[in-house]
């Protein structure tokens, strides 16, 4: 019967919970994956649990790489959303003998599906792509990208990301490598503006003069009189506190009864042009 293994680093650390068989993390590929329901890895005192993570999804056998990981953190730890890396977290203290066995049978799925794929790790699978796809298939959920500013495509999948290494393509690139073979398909989520040299979607976007090209502007709004159909800048109507129509005097009380506001209007304050269509231009943060 498949059991739940917890994974350590070295022979120092402690083992985890007394319930659960324990292996090194150099030994995963020695055992017989077939008694492995899941892999635990300990959070709470471990300071590169998601290199551990990592180092389980970057092996090529489908066998372990798709193996469902729970992490075990310590009670009110709170993870970055965009690191969740592991299947599942759940506080070390609530992890009982008999989570431990109910999980073992919520995660059964995954491991049927490996079953089906493979019935040893002998072969390998090197093609990035193809592992994505095996992955994203056998845990048979929807995968949303999650916002970061840890990343600069500004998006990461948390479960997907520990599939790539740094020499791999990225996971953007694969989905829609993959979305191009109709072999997996998306919806809208966000929309984002990215750099077209480098794809990085932290940009700063500027506006300048269309003739100094200087970016010292001043922004003001428009003001349109109904009665006499004066528009010109707010400055121009201001009086102290009220509003008052430089051409014809009367005093704008209500906006949308005596006046409205239909744009704004940009004064350069480098050669005094005023102009409603500034250049606009991007830079990177």
């Amino acid at each position: 019967m498949k059991q739940p293994w917890f994974v350590k680093v070295n022979e120092q650390q402690q083992n985890g919970p007394s319930f659960l068989n324990s292996l090194l993390l150099d030994d995963i590929e020695k055992i017989d994956l077939g008694d492995i329901a899941y892999l635990v890895v300990d959070d709470r005192d471990m300071r590169h649990a998601n290199d551990v993570i990592f180092t389980i999804r970057g092996s090529g056998f489908p066998a372990i790489y798709i193996l469902p990981i729970i992490c075990l953190q310590q009670a009110g730890a709170q993870s970055d959303s965009s690191q969740r890396y592991a299947d599942v977290y759940i506080p070390y203290q609530d992890f009982t003998q008999r989570i431990a066995e109910d999980y073992v049978s919520s995660l059964a799925p995954i491991n049927r599906w490996i079953s089906t794929v493979t019935q040893d790790a002998i072969s390998a699978d090197t093609n990035i792509a193809f592992r994505v796809l095996r992955f994203m298939e056998s845990r048979d959920e929807l995968f949303k990208p999650v916002t970061t500013a840890q990343a600069t495509s500004g998006f990461v999948y948390p479960l997907l990301e520990p599939l790539f290494k740094q020499n791999d393509v990225g996971v953007l690139q694969s989905l829609e490598y993959l979305s191009d073979q109709h072999l997996v398909s998306g919806e809208f989520f966000s929309k984002a503006h990215f750099c077209g040299h480098c794809d990085c979607a932290f940009l700063n976007f500027k506006e300048s003069c269309p003739d100094c090209h200087s970016v010292d502007l001043k922004i003001d709004e428009l003001v349109h009189h109904f009665k006499c159909a004066y528009t010109g800048e707010l400055s121009e109507f201001k009086q102290g506190e009220a509003l008052v129509c430089p051409k014809c005097e009367r005093h704008l009380r209500h906006i949308g009864v005596d006046y409205d506001k239909p744009s704004i209007v940009y004064r350069c304050n480098g050669c005094s042009l005023t102009f409603q269509n500034p250049n606009v231009s991007q830079c990177m943060l």
